[in-house]
């Protein structure tokens, strides 16, 4: 009986998805046909108590998202604590030839106005996340054997301590402590070309004192009480994060008070690769003694070949990653002259289209402080397009995002991080790494930022700085 209720929300849901002007249409003729004056919510709370009475469908009728706002309330009610099986993301359906995932959110999503903001995910399904079995993205991916990207779901309940700890934590009023590293020591990645070229980094420039740094970051970390540990794109190698982060964090993470960490990201070869495929750009999410949780691989290579944009000149308003196109993918900015390089900086450049095999998985964690999901930059600051449609699809209530991007990606980010919260309720937790060090000190936002802060505004100055991080802090979502 509750499985033909999941079926109809998933269908009125999709038809939704879909085509959404021809189903808000629905609502408002709805409204210009009703002669009796009433309101919408007294009606909504009518076919919530009949559902959850009867566990039935109300004999018809119904505009279409007054019955799925209704429907997803009501099976919230029907479901109940004693329903473990619900929990786990086995509910899948297939409407219109495609498989659709189906599972109730640890929390609600945010304050609804149904009728101001039609448009809106969270008015209609606040209760439960619907997400396609494959996202299809607007061109192939490079390096990828498909174009769809896959959803995978850790449920909630999954690695039981710091599920725990987050429960624990979502019942007080604190806010989350989080800590922004950014390493300003001057170690670059190790590109093996320079230029017009597409390129892998090998390595670091100084591993060592790359290490000294992460060791240091993690001090301060601790020393300033974060809960959350995010370190940036492309500043943290495989050998670093499993030779240096993983055992500091066994030997000290029971002290550290660290919840979640996520270990930058670097370019690494995946498990059973063929030797001639490209290799990832992967982070990952650890524990706060080291253990891994989830796992991502970047979905959206920064450069000319996927539609992206080249990296210029530190300083220039428009030299950033996702800022200045570049003309016929030749470097050039159509002009006969390179583009935002003065010669001064030509040997300082870092002009190269990421050589990398694109991800081809999102992962979302239920957990008692929400939806949980990681991204790198690029995929998570495209403006437009696909990417954005997939993050408001999946609507996470904290995305955790490694970053390395000049100003305009900067400002990117942040225009991103607005429109998922105002959309989606998202909380975002970015850090990023300046491409061409040094930092040049413009803004506190080059170091990284979180959204919203404790008032609702983005905050991006530190509540305690070092030269190792910074310590902010970031309201928990509410129902």
């Amino acid at each position: 009986m509750l499985r033909d209720l999941r079926h109809k929300l998933v269908e009125l849901w999709v038809a939704f998805y879909l085509d959404p002007p021809s189903v808000i249409d629905q609502e408002r003729v709805r409204d210009q046909q009703n002669e009796v004056e009433r309101s919408w919510d007294v009606d909504r709370d009518r076919l919530i108590g009949i559902i959850s009475e009867s566990k039935q469908l109300p004999p018809g009728g119904e505009p279409p998202l007054m019955l799925l706002s209704a429907l997803d309330e009501a099976l919230k009610r029907l479901q109940g604590a004693e329903d473990t099986a619900w929990k786990e993301p086995s509910s899948r359906h297939k409407v219109h030839e495609m498989a659709w995932h189906l599972f109730p959110r640890p929390i609600p999503l945010g304050r609804t106005k149904h009728l101001e903001q039609p448009s809106h995910l969270r008015n209609w399904l606040r209760n439960h996340l619907i997400v396609p079995g494959f996202f299809p993205p607007c061109h192939p991916l490079p390096g990828a054997d498909r174009t769809g990207i896959e959803f995978r779901f850790v449920p909630l309940g999954g690695n039981e301590g710091v599920t725990s700890a987050l429960k624990e934590l979502c019942s007080g009023q604190e806010p989350l402590r989080v800590w922004l590293g950014s390493f300003a020591d001057g170690v670059d990645p190790c590109w093996p070309e320079r230029g017009r070229h597409r390129c892998t980094a090998k390595d670091l420039r100084d591993p060592g004192r790359r290490r000294l740094e992460i060791v240091l970051t993690l001090e301060a970390a601790r020393q300033a009480g974060a809960q959350v540990v995010i370190l940036p794109e492309l500043a943290v190698t495989p050998e670093l994060r499993d030779e240096t982060i993983i055992p500091w964090l066994y030997e000290n993470g029971e002290e550290s008070g660290f919840l979640l960490v996520v270990a930058g990201s670097f370019h690494e070869r995946g498990e059973g690769q063929l030797p001639e495929a490209w290799s990832f750009n992967r982070t990952t999410l650890l524990s706060g003694d080291g253990r891994e949780i989830l796992v991502h691989d970047k979905l959206i290579p920064f450069g000319r070949d996927t539609g992206g944009r080249q990296w210029s000149a530190p300083g220039e308003e428009s030299g950033a990653e996702a800022a200045t196109p570049v003309a016929g993918g030749t470097g050039m900015d159509g002009k006969g002259g390179e583009v935002g390089v003065p010669p001064e900086c030509d040997e300082r450049r870092c002009e190269c289209d990421e050589l990398i095999t694109s991800g081809r998985t999102v992962t979302l964690w239920m957990t008692p402080i929400g939806v949980i999901s990681l991204a790198i930059c690029r995929d998570f600051c495209e403006g437009e397009g696909w990417v954005r449609s997939l993050w408001e699809t999946v609507s996470p209530d904290w995305l955790l995002v490694p970053s390395m991007s000049f100003q305009g990606g900067i400002k990117a980010h942040l225009a991103q991080a607005k429109h998922l919260h105002n959309n989606c309720n998202t909380r975002t937790l970015l850090a990023n790494q300046w491409p061409i060090q040094p930092y040049p000190g413009t803004g506190e936002a080059e170091h990284g930022f979180v959204y919203p802060g404790p008032k609702g505004e983005p905050t991006s100055q530190p509540v305690e700085d070092s030269s190792k991080g910074r310590l902010k802090y970031l309201k928990l979502p509410g129902p």
